[in-house]
């Protein structure tokens, strides 16, 4: 608001991009097991496929 009053001042829009990172975690233990495997497999893929609603 204190920059209205200063014509010489322009609004500047740029918005810095925010990087996250995401882990999938599990014991090493379960690493093996088929069920783990399908689950870990179907939650990166359905991450990829809407990477943009995690940006």
């Amino acid at each position: 608001f204190v920059a209205r009053s200063m014509p010489e001042l322009v609004p500047v829009d740029i918005v810095a991009p925010i990087r996250r990172a995401y882990w999938l975690v599990y014991h090493e233990s379960v690493r093996p097991l088929r069920r783990v495997q399908l689950v870990a497999n179907f939650i990166t893929k359905a991450v990829e496929r809407e990477r943009g609603l995690f940006s």
